[in-house]
């Protein structure tokens, strides 16, 4: 009779555990489908059947960037019969990390993922649908190599080093101090190939001296401050070159409130909303656009490529742009 009551009993405590992790599986599932925002929801899809599923996916704090290289996606929806979703998080609560974004997409069983990983150090595993099939990734951002992508789309940090030389050589022709801006914690490989080409192609002219300012989080300074320092202290300073939209923006807002504006040319980076105003107002001089929803056409394109021949460019680079206000024009 008591070995009755333990075999009830430990039928009951195993329903309850098994309860309780479906649970925890199904809000899991649940919070992840409330975090994520289908900003790629085409009502077309709804008229016809479409042959392809494909995933934009990127985390939160890269929102702004994501969302253009969706739209580009999505004007070759029709092109190749596919519906594309944006995986974004609505909101950076719980900071939902990119290879759990991937895995969701994966368990959608699309048929192509394209990431968007700006920081050299994420890798993301190669997913799999639920039938083992593996599904392709393009990545777009910073190329990690141990990252199983069939293909990177990105910038050639050579020309763009270059680009950011002649754009600096156009607003400050008579040389001077330069602050070139960056943050080593994400993506120093990729910057000190721009740094390296832009020193480059400026050196030959020896009427530059550029300056690293290295904002990357350390004792407690925080990246504004160390940009407010770094032009507050050094007054012979006539140009700021930024390496990312981020910086700009914190660049931008210090040059206002240090009422500095239209004292120092500022060469911004990433054409976003934010930094879009900062041109119309005067504070940016310029900005480099690496021109996002290129970057998503092509990925698709290159997707397309994979999945009907099995095989397509490791590397695609996409050309840069020069906005400037209208007193010169865009390049």
């Amino acid at each position: 009779m008591k070995f009755g009551n333990h075999s009830v009993l430990y039928m009951m405590i195993r329903s309850a555990v098994l309860l309780l992790v479906s649970a925890v599986l199904v809000y899991s599932l649940y919070y992840t489908v409330r975090m994520i925002s289908y900003t790629g929801d085409d009502p077309r899809k709804n008229s016809r059947d479409y042959s392809y599923h494909v995933a934009v996916v990127g985390e939160y704090n890269n929102s702004v960037i994501l969302n253009q290289i969706c739209r580009g996606a999505l004007s070759l929806s029709d092109e190749y019969n596919v519906v594309i979703d944006n995986l974004v998080p609505k909101t950076g609560a719980g900071t939902m990390k990119l290879q759990t974004l991937v895995d969701y997409a994966a368990s959608m069983s699309v048929d192509g993922i394209i990431a968007y990983i700006p920081d050299e150090r994420v890798n993301v595993n190669s997913p799999v649908t639920v039938d083992g099939k593996r599904i392709p990734v393009i990545m777009i951002g910073n190329d990690n190599p141990e990252t199983q992508a069939v293909s990177y789309i990105g910038i050639n940090s050579y020309e763009l080093g270059k680009k950011m030389a002649e754009t600096l050589a156009l607003f400050v022709p008579d040389g001077g101090k330069v602050l070139a801006v960056y943050d080593s914690s994400s993506t120093a490989a990729l910057y000190g190939r721009i740094l390296s080409s832009l020193r480059e192609t400026v050196v030959g002219t020896g009427s530059f001296r550029i300056e690293n300012t290295d904002v990357r989080k350390r004792g407690g300074i925080s990246a504004e401050d160390e940009i407010r320092d770094a032009i507050r202290f050094q007054p012979d300073i006539r140009a700021v070159i930024c390496l990312s939209s981020d910086n700009t923006v914190r660049v931008a807002e210090n040059i206002v409130d240090l009422n500095l504006a239209g004292k120092i040319t500022v060469i911004g980076f990433g054409e976003t909303p934010q930094t879009k105003e900062f041109l119309n107002k005067g504070i940016l001089s310029a900005i480099i656009s690496q021109q996002p929803e290129d970057m998503g056409r092509q990925a698709v394109r290159s997707l397309f490529e994979y999945i009907t021949t099995g095989n397509t460019n490791d590397y695609t680079t996409v050309t840069v742009r020069v906005i400037t206000g209208k007193k010169h024009g865009s390049a």
